[in-house]
């Protein structure tokens, strides 16, 4: 079996082989720097046109301009450092008991590692994922009903029930407790 390749690296249907690939930042950094789709296929044995779709449909477009700017290892690298300065100031605040200090540190930290993901591509969303609203979809709204019905035999049980309900639609709808409706 010498001289022959291995098998593709495939992500099959539905899924991204570079995704997939365990040096997916590697190959992200080396697309958006513009390496040749073919020196990446040879070196992580993943074909030329999933490289292709994974530049096109899950690359961070910030990160491709960073990279066409001339920028991003510096960039990428001083918010890294950046990261790594917030963590020894946290470990500091954590020796010296000083929890104002340790809570900007977090803060800090927290912030920067969200730019250098969404950098990188890390912190997209995921753009095949479906949102559902269940709050507001007529199965919930039906079966709530129902639970209600039920619990019409149990008047303290059902009273308890409409308030965490209530607290459930204040949070997902942003409004005021005398704005929500439910119960019967």
């Amino acid at each position: 079996m010498t001289g022959q390749r291995p098998p593709s690296n495939r992500g099959g249907r539905g899924l991204c082989a570079a995704c997939a690939h365990p040096s997916q930042p590697v190959i992200n950094s080396e697309l958006a720097a513009g390496t040749s789709f073919r020196s990446l296929s040879a070196r992580f044995n993943i074909s030329r046109p999933a490289l292709k779709a994974h530049k096109t449909n899950h690359l961070s477009p910030a990160l491709i301009a960073v990279h066409r700017s001339g920028g991003a290892g510096d960039v990428l690298e001083q918010l890294r450092d950046l990261v790594s300065r917030a963590r020894r100031w946290l470990d500091s605040a954590e020796q010296m008991g000083n929890s104002a200090q340790g809570l900007a540190a977090i803060r800090e930290a927290r912030e920067t590692l969200a730019l250098v993901a969404r950098g990188t591509g890390e912190l997209e969303p995921d753009r095949n994922a479906t949102a559902v609203d269940l709050i507001h979809s007529a199965e919930w709204m039906e079966a709530r009903d129902m639970i209600l019905d039920v619990l019409s035999q149990f008047p303290e049980a059902k009273q308890a029930m409409i308030e965490r309900l209530r607290v459930l639609n204040r949070s997902e709808n942003g409004k005021a407790p005398s704005q929500a409706r439910v119960g019967r």
